[in-house]
C-alpha cells in the first residue's frame, strides 16, 4: 500500500470513528505547535507514540477528540516498526514513490465538526528525535502539507506546522 494511501486511509478510519482518544490510561504525554500559511492556529495536546498492526512507527499528537468537532492530529511516521534513535530525519513528501522503510512523512488533520474539515499530507521538512526510550520519545518537528481533500468550512490549500513533543507509549488506531 503507498504510503500516501497508508495515512489517508489512517485518517479517514479515525474520523469515521467519530472519537476517542489515542492514549492510555498512565502517564501523559504532550505537544505544542503552530500551524502557518493558509491557516493559523496554535496547538497543544496529548501524543503518544508506537506501532499499527501491520504498520509502522508513529507519533500521534491529538488536541480536541477527533471524530467530534474541533479537533487537530498531526502524525508523522514510516514504515519500519523500529523507534527511532536521537537524531535528525528528513520527513519526505507522503506521496513518495521510491521512499524506503526508514523515510518519515506524515499528515495533518484539521477539523471544525465532522463534516467540516481538511486533510494536509506533508511535502517536506525536518523531524528531531532528542530522546529515545522505551517510556518517552521526545523532540521537535517542521514541515510544510499540502491539502488532499476538505469540505466545509475549511478551505485552506497549503500550512506549515512547527512545533515540539514529548509522547508516551499509546494505542494508535489502527486504520482498518
Amino acid at each position: 500500500m503507498s504510503r500516501r494511501l497508508a495515512l489517508t486511509v489512517m485518517a479517514v478510519a479515525m474520523v469515521a470513528a467519530c472519537g476517542g482518544s489515542t492514549t492510555e490510561p498512565g502517564p501523559q504525554g504532550s505537544f505544542q505547535a503552530s500551524v502557518t500559511g493558509d491557516l493559523t492556529l496554535s496547538l497543544s495536546g496529548e501524543a503518544v507514540f508506537g506501532t499499527q498492526e501491520g504498520s509502522g512507527f508513529i507519533i500521534a499528537m491529538e488536541q480536541g477528540n477527533v471524530g467530534g468537532s474541533s479537533a487537530d492530529l498531526v502524525m508523522i511516521g514510516r514504515d519500519s516498526p523500529d523507534r527511532p534513535a536521537p537524531g535528525t530525519y528528513e520527513i519526505v513528501d507522503a506521496a513518495c514513490g521510491s521512499c524506503t522503510a526508514e523515510d518519515f512523512s506524515g499528515l495533518y488533520l484539521h477539523q471544525l465538526t465532522v463534516l467540516d474539515l481538511g486533510l494536509y499530507l506533508t511535502g517536506s521538512g525536518t523531524f528531531t528525535i532528542d530522546t529515545s526510550t522505551e517510556e518517552r520519545v521526545t523532540g521537535s518537528f517542521g514541515f510544510t502539507a499540502t491539502r488532499l481533500f476538505n469540505s466545509g468550512d475549511v478551505t485552506a490549500e497549503d500550512v506549515a506546522l512547527e512545533g515540539t513533543f514529548s509522547a508516551v507509549p499509546g494505542s494508535i488506531p489502527s486504520p482498518i
